[in-house]
């Protein structure tokens, strides 16, 4: 009878051996991370002959999220791209309108923006272009104009 549970157990053990494997690498982990990086461009209000340059240096922190993604946050603004094996990064097309005030002015901007993009991330850098479109209200001294809206960021990065 033991020689039976024995040879059981011969049988059984190199399945259980076997389905315990290693648990395999996730490409992103060497994604995470903090990328000092530099965003630079503008945004054009066509219409209104107004540009908004946009230069500044902030880090980028990079998390993995769900099943390939990855969570970008900037300034405490988080969201999420798709990034394939070989660090391509596709920012996916995503609307949302803003609203700025100048309270010594009190001109109001008003923006609805759609924006989209891609990019690419390895171990000791991130580049990202992003494109935006639109259009634009703008509030000043009682007068309102409309404008439509145009502008790319590029956001470059070194792992720090």
């Amino acid at each position: 009878m033991k020689s039976k549970q024995f040879l059981c157990l011969l049988a059984i053990v190199p399945f259980i051996f076997f389905s315990c494997g290693k648990e395999e690498s996730d490409y992103r982990d060497g994604y995470e991370g903090t990328y000092a990086t530099n965003v630079t461009g503008s945004i054009n209000l066509i219409d209104a002959n107004v540009l908004l340059p946009v230069d500044v240096d902030a880090n980028i922190v990079v998390e993995k999220s769900g099943s390939g993604q990855l969570k970008l946050t900037l300034e405490g603004e988080s969201r999420f791209v798709a990034v394939d094996k070989d660090g391509n990064i596709t920012i996916p097309t995503e609307s949302d309108s803003q609203t700025q005030e100048n309270p010594e002015t009190g001109a109001r901007v008003t923006m609805n923006l759609t924006s989209s993009g891609f990019g690419s991330i390895t171990s000791k850098t991130l580049y990202i272009k992003e494109t935006f479109w639109g259009d634009a209200t703008l509030e000043i001294n009682g007068e309102v104009e409309y404008s439509n809206v145009s502008g790319s960021i590029v956001y470059n990065g070194k792992k720090k």
